[in-house]
Protein backbone atom coordinates (compact mmCIF):
# COMPACT_ATOMS: atom_id res chain seq x y z
CA UNK A 1 0.00 0.00 0.00
CA UNK A 2 2.97 2.30 0.59
CA UNK A 3 3.61 2.36 -3.44
CA UNK A 4 0.20 3.34 -4.00
CA UNK A 5 0.57 6.40 -1.03
CA UNK A 6 3.34 7.54 -3.09
CA UNK A 7 1.52 7.90 -6.52
CA UNK A 8 -0.70 10.37 -4.63
CA UNK A 9 1.05 12.25 -2.19
CA UNK A 10 3.87 14.57 -2.28
CA UNK A 11 6.11 14.45 0.69
CA UNK A 12 8.78 16.92 1.50
CA UNK A 13 11.61 15.87 3.49
CA UNK A 14 13.17 18.27 5.71
CA UNK A 15 16.34 17.92 6.71
CA UNK A 16 17.51 21.25 7.59
CA UNK A 17 20.04 22.73 9.41
CA UNK A 18 19.76 26.44 7.81
CA UNK A 19 21.03 29.42 9.85
CA UNK A 20 18.04 31.99 11.36
CA UNK A 21 20.03 35.32 11.91
CA UNK A 22 20.56 38.19 9.92
CA UNK A 23 18.80 40.91 8.54
CA UNK A 24 16.15 42.19 10.74
CA UNK A 25 12.58 42.81 9.32
CA UNK A 26 11.97 45.64 6.84
CA UNK A 27 9.72 47.66 8.67
CA UNK A 28 7.77 47.82 6.00
CA UNK A 29 6.91 44.14 5.76
CA UNK A 30 4.59 44.78 9.05
CA UNK A 31 4.86 45.36 12.09
CA UNK A 32 3.86 42.70 15.35
CA UNK A 33 3.24 45.42 17.63
CA UNK A 34 4.47 46.51 20.99
CA UNK A 35 5.61 43.35 23.31
CA UNK A 36 4.10 45.07 25.89
CA UNK A 37 1.15 46.89 25.16
CA UNK A 38 -0.38 49.31 27.33
CA UNK A 39 -3.64 48.55 26.80
CA UNK A 40 -3.30 44.89 27.11
CA UNK A 41 -6.68 42.52 27.55
CA UNK A 42 -5.39 39.15 27.39
CA UNK A 43 -2.40 37.60 28.89
CA UNK A 44 -0.54 34.29 29.77
CA UNK A 45 2.77 32.53 29.91
CA UNK A 46 4.31 29.86 27.30
CA UNK A 47 5.97 27.37 28.91
CA UNK A 48 7.96 23.43 27.65
CA UNK A 49 6.61 20.46 29.34
CA UNK A 50 9.70 20.30 31.18
CA UNK A 51 8.83 23.79 33.21
CA UNK A 52 11.10 26.11 31.09
CA UNK A 53 9.92 29.54 30.40
CA UNK A 54 10.00 30.28 26.66
CA UNK A 55 11.18 33.31 25.75
CA UNK A 56 10.65 34.80 22.12
CA UNK A 57 7.13 33.36 21.02
CA UNK A 58 5.29 34.68 19.06
CA UNK A 59 1.73 34.52 20.58
CA UNK A 60 -1.67 36.51 18.52
CA UNK A 61 -5.11 36.64 18.44
CA UNK A 62 -5.74 36.80 15.05
CA UNK A 63 -4.73 40.53 14.35
CA UNK A 64 -1.56 41.30 17.44
CA UNK A 65 1.40 39.01 16.94
CA UNK A 66 3.30 39.70 20.38
CA UNK A 67 6.53 38.05 21.65
CA UNK A 68 6.69 36.09 24.79
CA UNK A 69 9.30 38.10 27.60
CA UNK A 70 11.91 36.09 29.83
CA UNK A 71 9.67 34.95 32.33
CA UNK A 72 7.59 33.27 28.61
CA UNK A 73 4.55 35.63 29.75
CA UNK A 74 3.08 37.96 27.13
CA UNK A 75 0.40 40.66 26.68
CA UNK A 76 -2.03 40.93 23.54
CA UNK A 77 -3.86 44.01 23.66
CA UNK A 78 -6.91 42.68 21.56
CA UNK A 79 -10.09 44.81 21.02
CA UNK A 80 -12.89 42.62 22.62
CA UNK A 81 -15.44 45.43 22.39
CA UNK A 82 -15.83 44.51 18.48
CA UNK A 83 -16.18 40.79 19.39
CA UNK A 84 -13.69 39.72 16.20
CA UNK A 85 -11.14 37.80 18.48
CA UNK A 86 -12.22 35.06 19.58
CA UNK A 87 -9.28 32.98 20.14
CA UNK A 88 -5.36 33.61 21.57
CA UNK A 89 -3.23 30.98 19.47
CA UNK A 90 0.64 30.64 19.41
CA UNK A 91 3.40 30.36 16.65
CA UNK A 92 5.14 26.82 18.06
CA UNK A 93 9.02 27.34 17.93
CA UNK A 94 11.48 25.24 16.49
CA UNK A 95 12.18 22.48 19.33
CA UNK A 96 8.50 22.11 20.58
CA UNK A 97 4.95 21.19 19.51
CA UNK A 98 1.63 22.27 20.70
CA UNK A 99 -0.41 19.12 22.25
CA UNK A 100 -2.17 16.64 19.63
CA UNK A 101 -5.41 15.95 20.17
CA UNK A 102 -7.44 13.47 17.13
CA UNK A 103 -4.38 13.88 15.45
CA UNK A 104 -4.08 17.48 15.02
CA UNK A 105 -2.17 20.02 17.00
CA UNK A 106 -4.21 22.03 19.25
CA UNK A 107 -1.56 26.16 19.15
CA UNK A 108 -4.78 27.47 19.95
CA UNK A 109 -7.56 28.15 22.86
CA UNK A 110 -11.00 30.25 22.68
CA UNK A 111 -11.85 33.22 24.81
CA UNK A 112 -14.65 31.34 26.03
CA UNK A 113 -13.03 28.79 27.77
CA UNK A 114 -10.50 30.77 29.54
CA UNK A 115 -10.49 32.28 32.97
CA UNK A 116 -10.19 35.70 33.99
CA UNK A 117 -7.90 37.21 36.22
CA UNK A 118 -9.09 39.66 39.12
CA UNK A 119 -8.94 42.57 36.54
CA UNK A 120 -11.48 40.85 34.33
CA UNK A 121 -8.85 40.28 31.48
CA UNK A 122 -8.34 37.14 29.91
CA UNK A 123 -5.51 34.29 30.94
CA UNK A 124 -4.64 31.98 28.78
CA UNK A 125 -1.12 29.94 28.90
CA UNK A 126 0.18 27.22 26.61
CA UNK A 127 2.55 23.96 27.59
CA UNK A 128 4.58 23.05 24.49
CA UNK A 129 5.61 20.07 24.04
CA UNK A 130 9.87 19.38 23.88
CA UNK A 131 11.10 17.36 20.70
CA UNK A 132 14.39 16.16 20.11
CA UNK A 133 15.96 16.72 16.90
CA UNK A 134 13.95 19.45 15.55
CA UNK A 135 15.36 19.82 12.71
CA UNK A 136 14.62 16.68 10.97
CA UNK A 137 11.09 15.63 9.74
CA UNK A 138 8.95 14.85 7.34
CA UNK A 139 6.07 16.00 5.78
CA UNK A 140 3.02 14.68 3.91
CA UNK A 141 1.38 17.29 1.53
CA UNK A 142 -1.85 16.46 0.67
CA UNK A 143 -5.17 18.59 -0.74
CA UNK A 144 -9.04 17.82 -1.12
CA UNK A 145 -9.49 14.65 0.08
CA UNK A 146 -13.84 16.26 0.04
CA UNK A 147 -15.07 13.20 1.42
CA UNK A 148 -18.80 12.94 0.88
CA UNK A 149 -21.29 10.52 2.80
CA UNK A 150 -21.92 7.00 1.08
CA UNK A 151 -25.84 7.39 1.14
CA UNK A 152 -25.04 11.09 -1.58
CA UNK A 153 -26.35 10.44 -5.00
CA UNK A 154 -22.93 11.72 -6.43
CA UNK A 155 -21.29 8.64 -5.13
CA UNK A 156 -23.78 6.39 -6.68
CA UNK A 157 -22.36 6.41 -10.13
CA UNK A 158 -18.80 7.32 -8.92
CA UNK A 159 -17.02 5.87 -5.68
CA UNK A 160 -17.45 6.35 -2.10
CA UNK A 161 -15.05 9.47 -1.15
CA UNK A 162 -15.47 7.98 2.20
CA UNK A 163 -13.89 5.09 0.94
CA UNK A 164 -11.07 6.50 -0.79
CA UNK A 165 -10.53 8.52 2.77
CA UNK A 166 -10.02 5.59 4.45
CA UNK A 167 -7.40 4.44 2.08
CA UNK A 168 -5.37 7.32 2.58
CA UNK A 169 -5.84 7.04 6.40
CA UNK A 170 -4.24 3.43 6.12
CA UNK A 171 -1.61 4.53 3.89
CA UNK A 172 0.04 7.16 5.73
CA UNK A 173 -0.21 4.94 8.98
CA UNK A 174 1.90 2.38 6.92
CA UNK A 175 4.38 5.05 5.81
CA UNK A 176 4.66 6.37 9.65
CA UNK A 177 5.68 2.88 10.61
CA UNK A 178 8.03 2.52 7.58
CA UNK A 179 9.42 6.00 8.81
CA UNK A 180 10.02 5.53 12.09
CA UNK A 181 13.45 7.86 12.35
CA UNK A 182 11.18 10.72 11.70
CA UNK A 183 8.63 12.44 13.15
CA UNK A 184 5.64 13.08 10.27
CA UNK A 185 3.76 15.78 10.05
CA UNK A 186 0.71 16.38 7.34
CA UNK A 187 -0.79 19.78 6.04
CA UNK A 188 -4.03 19.12 4.32
CA UNK A 189 -4.37 21.83 1.92
CA UNK A 190 -8.32 22.86 1.58
CA UNK A 191 -11.62 20.86 0.75
CA UNK A 192 -11.02 18.76 4.03
CA UNK A 193 -14.94 18.03 3.44
CA UNK A 194 -17.44 18.69 0.43
CA UNK A 195 -20.08 20.87 1.89
CA UNK A 196 -20.68 18.93 5.21
CA UNK A 197 -19.06 20.04 8.19
CA UNK A 198 -20.37 17.33 9.99
CA UNK A 199 -17.98 14.51 8.05
CA UNK A 200 -14.90 16.76 9.85
CA UNK A 201 -15.21 14.69 12.76
CA UNK A 202 -14.25 11.67 10.88
CA UNK A 203 -12.08 13.12 9.54
CA UNK A 204 -9.89 13.90 12.80
CA UNK A 205 -10.49 10.14 13.84
CA UNK A 206 -8.82 8.97 10.71
CA UNK A 207 -5.86 11.40 11.02
CA UNK A 208 -5.93 10.17 14.54
CA UNK A 209 -4.96 6.85 13.84
CA UNK A 210 -2.17 7.60 11.40
CA UNK A 211 0.71 8.48 13.46
CA UNK A 212 0.70 12.02 11.83
CA UNK A 213 0.08 15.33 13.16
CA UNK A 214 -1.50 17.37 11.39
CA UNK A 215 -2.26 20.93 10.18
CA UNK A 216 -5.29 22.19 8.03
CA UNK A 217 -6.16 25.26 6.01
CA UNK A 218 -10.20 26.28 4.99
CA UNK A 219 -10.88 25.23 1.40
CA UNK A 220 -13.78 26.80 -0.63
CA UNK A 221 -15.82 23.24 0.31
CA UNK A 222 -15.20 23.96 3.81
CA UNK A 223 -17.19 27.50 3.75
CA UNK A 224 -20.84 25.73 3.90
CA UNK A 225 -22.65 28.91 3.24
CA UNK A 226 -21.23 31.32 0.77
CA UNK A 227 -24.22 34.14 1.62
CA UNK A 228 -22.22 34.30 4.33
CA UNK A 229 -19.72 37.48 4.37
CA UNK A 230 -16.08 36.35 4.34
CA UNK A 231 -15.97 37.84 8.01
CA UNK A 232 -18.50 34.57 9.03
CA UNK A 233 -17.99 32.12 6.28
CA UNK A 234 -14.95 30.36 8.15
CA UNK A 235 -16.08 30.54 11.17
CA UNK A 236 -18.51 26.98 11.44
CA UNK A 237 -15.26 25.43 10.07
CA UNK A 238 -12.82 26.55 12.77
CA UNK A 239 -15.24 25.32 15.92
CA UNK A 240 -14.08 22.28 14.92
CA UNK A 241 -10.60 22.89 13.32
CA UNK A 242 -9.49 26.26 14.73
CA UNK A 243 -8.47 29.77 13.28
CA UNK A 244 -7.62 29.56 9.82
CA UNK A 245 -5.18 31.24 9.69
CA UNK A 246 -1.84 30.57 11.79
CA UNK A 247 1.93 29.69 11.30
CA UNK A 248 4.38 28.03 13.11
CA UNK A 249 7.82 26.42 13.24
CA UNK A 250 9.52 23.25 12.28
CA UNK A 251 13.17 23.27 12.05
CA UNK A 252 14.29 26.07 10.76
CA UNK A 253 11.11 26.25 8.16
CA UNK A 254 8.72 29.39 9.34
CA UNK A 255 5.19 27.19 8.14
CA UNK A 256 2.48 30.17 7.58
CA UNK A 257 -1.25 28.89 6.80
CA UNK A 258 -3.66 31.27 4.80
CA UNK A 259 -7.41 31.33 4.24
CA UNK A 260 -7.14 32.56 0.93
CA UNK A 261 -11.08 31.98 -0.21
CA UNK A 262 -13.05 34.86 0.22
CA UNK A 263 -16.45 34.01 0.35
CA UNK A 264 -18.89 36.16 -1.84
CA UNK A 265 -21.03 36.32 0.37
CA UNK A 266 -23.73 36.04 -1.74
CA UNK A 267 -24.45 32.55 -2.60
CA UNK A 268 -25.58 30.04 -3.17
CA UNK A 269 -24.12 27.61 -0.73
CA UNK A 270 -21.86 25.59 -3.24
CA UNK A 271 -20.61 28.53 -4.62
CA UNK A 272 -16.80 29.03 -5.69
CA UNK A 273 -14.93 31.63 -3.32
CA UNK A 274 -12.18 33.94 -4.82
CA UNK A 275 -8.76 33.95 -4.36
CA UNK A 276 -6.77 36.57 -2.50
CA UNK A 277 -6.19 38.09 0.83
CA UNK A 278 -9.00 40.30 2.77
CA UNK A 279 -7.33 43.33 4.27
CA UNK A 280 -7.53 41.93 7.81
CA UNK A 281 -5.69 38.71 6.90
CA UNK A 282 -3.08 40.45 5.24
CA UNK A 283 -2.22 42.79 8.35
CA UNK A 284 -1.87 39.74 10.20
CA UNK A 285 0.45 38.44 7.57
CA UNK A 286 2.72 41.20 8.03
CA UNK A 287 2.43 41.16 11.68
CA UNK A 288 3.53 37.53 11.91
CA UNK A 289 6.54 38.29 9.66
CA UNK A 290 7.17 41.09 11.36
CA UNK A 291 8.90 38.72 13.88
CA UNK A 292 10.42 36.19 10.77
CA UNK A 293 14.19 36.45 9.85
CA UNK A 294 14.74 37.55 6.18
CA UNK A 295 17.38 34.60 6.51
CA UNK A 296 14.61 31.88 6.82
CA UNK A 297 12.74 29.83 4.52
CA UNK A 298 8.77 30.39 4.27
CA UNK A 299 6.60 27.06 3.18
CA UNK A 300 3.60 29.06 3.22
CA UNK A 301 0.20 26.84 2.73
CA UNK A 302 -3.37 27.55 1.25
CA UNK A 303 -5.92 26.37 -0.72
CA UNK A 304 -6.02 28.04 -3.81
CA UNK A 305 -2.63 28.45 -5.73
CA UNK A 306 -1.90 32.35 -5.00
CA UNK A 307 1.84 32.87 -7.02
CA UNK A 308 1.20 31.19 -10.35
CA UNK A 309 -1.56 29.45 -12.68
CA UNK A 310 -2.02 26.08 -13.84
CA UNK A 311 -1.02 28.20 -16.99
CA UNK A 312 2.22 29.54 -15.81
CA UNK A 313 0.67 33.15 -15.59
CA UNK A 314 0.92 35.17 -12.32
CA UNK A 315 -2.17 35.22 -10.20
CA UNK A 316 -4.01 38.41 -9.04
CA UNK A 317 -6.16 38.69 -6.48
CA UNK A 318 -6.44 40.91 -3.17
CA UNK A 319 -3.29 41.35 -1.96
CA UNK A 320 -1.56 38.57 -3.81
CA UNK A 321 1.17 41.33 -5.62
CA UNK A 322 1.56 42.59 -1.63
CA UNK A 323 2.36 38.75 -0.68
CA UNK A 324 4.53 38.17 -3.53
CA UNK A 325 6.36 41.48 -2.95
CA UNK A 326 7.20 40.64 1.28
CA UNK A 327 7.81 36.55 -0.07
CA UNK A 328 10.58 37.64 -2.09
CA UNK A 329 12.56 39.26 0.46
CA UNK A 330 12.83 35.80 2.22
CA UNK A 331 15.50 33.26 1.41
CA UNK A 332 13.21 30.79 -0.21
CA UNK A 333 9.82 30.63 -0.26
CA UNK A 334 7.89 27.61 -1.36
CA UNK A 335 4.10 28.47 -1.88
CA UNK A 336 1.78 24.72 -1.40
CA UNK A 337 -1.96 24.73 -2.34
CA UNK A 338 -4.58 22.30 -4.02
CA UNK A 339 -7.70 23.38 -5.32
CA UNK A 340 -7.02 22.61 -8.89
CA UNK A 341 -6.94 18.60 -8.43
CA UNK A 342 -3.66 18.81 -11.00
CA UNK A 343 -0.28 18.49 -9.70
CA UNK A 344 2.33 21.38 -11.07
CA UNK A 345 5.31 23.37 -10.24
CA UNK A 346 6.68 26.19 -11.02
CA UNK A 347 9.83 28.91 -10.31
CA UNK A 348 8.67 32.26 -10.39
CA UNK A 349 11.04 33.82 -13.01
CA UNK A 350 10.49 37.60 -11.66
CA UNK A 351 11.00 36.37 -8.15
CA UNK A 352 13.12 32.94 -8.41
CA UNK A 353 12.89 32.42 -4.55
CA UNK A 354 9.22 32.02 -4.99
CA UNK A 355 8.18 28.12 -6.04
CA UNK A 356 4.82 27.20 -6.72
CA UNK A 357 3.98 23.36 -5.43
CA UNK A 358 0.40 22.33 -6.48
CA UNK A 359 -0.87 18.76 -5.45
CA UNK A 360 -3.62 16.64 -7.14
CA UNK A 361 -6.77 15.37 -5.24
CA UNK A 362 -5.49 13.01 -3.00
CA UNK A 363 -8.70 10.62 -3.21
CA UNK A 364 -7.94 10.90 -7.26
CA UNK A 365 -10.01 12.08 -10.02
CA UNK A 366 -13.69 12.52 -9.73
CA UNK A 367 -16.15 10.39 -11.51
CA UNK A 368 -12.67 8.99 -13.10
CA UNK A 369 -10.28 7.13 -11.12
CA UNK A 370 -10.12 6.67 -7.29
CA UNK A 371 -6.21 6.84 -7.25
CA UNK A 372 -4.76 9.16 -9.73
CA UNK A 373 -5.07 12.79 -10.38
CA UNK A 374 -6.72 14.57 -13.11
CA UNK A 375 -3.03 14.60 -15.35
CA UNK A 376 -2.29 11.19 -14.19
CA UNK A 377 -0.48 11.96 -11.07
Amino acid sequence: MIMKFCKYFLMLVALLALVSCGKEPDPAGGGGGSDTPKDWTISGIVKGNDGALLEGVVVSDGQYCVKTDKQGRYYLPSNLSRGEHEYVMVSTPSGYSAPVQDGHATFWKWLKDCSKDTNGKYVADFTLEKISNPNRYKVLMFGDPQPRKRSASLDKFAYSSLDMCEDMYLDMKEYVAANKSYPVYGIGLGDIVHQDLTLLAQYKNGMSITGVTTYNVIGNHDQTNKTLPDSESWKPFAEQMGPVNYSFDLGKVHYLMLDNMISPGNGPADDNCATGLTDEIWEWVKNDLAHVSFDTQLMVCAHSPMMMTESGSNRTGSHLNDLRYLLSKYKKAYVWAGHTHTTFNYVDTADPVIETHTVSRVTGTLWNNEYLGANGI
